[in-house]
């Protein structure tokens, strides 16, 4: 799958296997982060949202990319300064696989990822992994669930001379995939196997 085909699909061609749509994911974590300079280390929770547009292939893999709002808030004595905490708003990509040829609504996935904020206002990276599963309740619509490892690097500009918080912690998220052109999913696990099989591939018909 390239995204100039999932483009096309996407645009009004004859149809395909390479689904595409918009998802809306919301992510929490957990971080032990170690301030630049003479600052402690400290334990800060993260969350955000997002939404971005997903290419879905025969429910084996899928990608995506957008942006939405992020936080990360130091706790104890690091979070007790005056507006301590990062809020951004990164951009996102991400690339899932399934994880052999195992169920058809309940895949279990692997997935990773990077968000990265950089203008004029606080600073956010961070790479991730995760093992999850996709639920897929109806053709077209898909749940997926993961957790996993994350590395962070923030910085908080409104602070007198920035603090840049890294470090490592977990995270979870959970994202829903609404699809344009339902006859891309396969209804079944055999037309997925036929479609990747053929030179009809690229074909919903």
């Amino acid at each position: 799958m390239t995204a100039a085909v999932a483009l096309a699909c996407a645009v009004g061609a004859a149809g395909c296997s390479a689904g595409v749509g918009l998802s809306v994911e919301a992510n929490a974590g957990v971080a032990r982060l170690a301030p630049d300079g003479d600052g402690a280390e400290a334990t800060a929770i993260t969350g955000g949202a997002s939404v971005a547009l997903e290419f879905d292939w025969l429910r084996d893999a899928d990608l995506g990319g957008g942006f939405g709002p992020q936080v990360l808030r130091p706790t104890g004595a690091a979070g007790e300064v005056a507006d301590a905490g990062v809020a951004a708003t990164p951009m996102r990509i991400w690339f899932a696989s399934a994880i052999g040829p195992y169920g058809w609504k309940v895949r279990p996935r692997a997935t990773m990822g990077a968000s990265l904020a950089n203008g004029d206002g606080d600073l956010y990276a961070d790479g991730y992994a995760g093992l999850g599963v996709s639920v897929h309740p109806a053709q077209g619509r898909a749940i997926h669930v993961l957790a996993g490892p994350q590395l962070v690097r923030a910085t908080d500009r409104r602070l007198d001379g920035a603090t840049t918080y890294q470090g490592v912690g977990g995270q979870v998220r959970i994202r829903y995939f609404h699809m344009w052109r339902r006859g891309c999913d396969p209804a079944t696990p055999e037309v997925a196997r036929e479609r990747a099989s053929t030179e009809g591939e690229w074909s919903c018909r």
